[in-house]
């Protein structure tokens, strides 16, 4: 496994050195002034080019810091340079893999010139965790991202179940309102009719009341005839004698 994953890194470097050998044969030549780097590490021009004796990117185990410090401040206005005349997104891809390719050459550098094994694992273990955290970075964006679509996704369905049963008591309301008026209708109808069979009984009552006044007039006056009738004076009626009548012949 290990030879595999050595062998893929060899690739990719030298694709790398490939890549960056190719753009700068295609880019315009850059230079700084000595000023302008002593200006960069902030140190004076004696201190650069005792620094800088043997080259700007020579590496002197005591120097090494300082060196890579000024590597990438140079690398920076270097490439900030070269963006402008390639364009943005060219620049971040290849100052990526510079930046990439030339940390790899530096940890390279300290193992052929035979430096501590153990600068050298801390500058391997560096660039490991630099990359695990991008990785990490990676994979956490990408997961918060997908969190956020489920709880997208489970808020449309609350919106959508809350949107069904709101239409459900819609309808029940409705249907309510419905047989409530079915239901006031009949009351009203039911209404009108005793209203009329209370009209017909009182009408009854009136003719009844009509008919017992008329009735208690007639007797009222029939009384009357009667005692009128009891306080007149009797009569003498004289009793009339038969006359004696002679029998006549036919009935001899």
């Amino acid at each position: 496994m290990s030879e595999t994953q050595n062998m893929f890194e060899q690739f990719d470097k030298k694709q790398n050195r490939n890549e960056i050998h190719t753009y700068e044969e295609n880019i315009e030549s850059f230079t700084i002034g000595a000023e302008e780097a002593a200006q960069i590490l902030g140190v004076n021009r004696s201190r650069l080019s005792q620094l800088t004796s043997k080259g700007v990117f020579t590496y002197e185990r005591r120097k090494i810091d300082t060196r890579n410090r000024l590597f990438y401040k140079l690398s920076e206005i270097l490439n900030h340079q070269r963006s402008q005349l390639q364009g943005n997104q060219f620049h971040n891809s290849y100052l990526e893999k510079a930046v990439k390719y030339q940390t790899e050459e530096n940890i390279e550098f300290h193992e052929n010139n035979n430096y501590s094994a153990e600068t050298v694992q801390l500058k391997k273990r560096n660039l490991k965790n630099q990359t695990n955290s991008k990785v990490l970075f990676s994979a956490k964006t990408i997961f918060l991202s997908e969190q956020n679509k489920e709880e997208k996704i489970e808020t449309k369905k609350n919106i959508h179940f809350i949107k069904e049963k709101s239409i459900q008591n819609e309808n029940l309301i409705q249907s309510l309102n419905q047989y409530n008026l079915k239901k006031e209708h009949l009351l009203q109808k039911m209404i009108l009719n005793n209203k009329e069979v209370m009209n017909q009984i009182q009408l009854s009552i009136f003719q009844l009341n009509s008919e017992i006044k008329q009735l208690q007039e007639t007797l009222k006056e029939l009384n009357t005839k009667f005692e009128n009738s009891l306080n007149k004076p009797i009569k003498k009626w004289k009793i009339k004698k038969t006359k004696f009548l002679p029998k006549s012949t036919a009935s001899r």
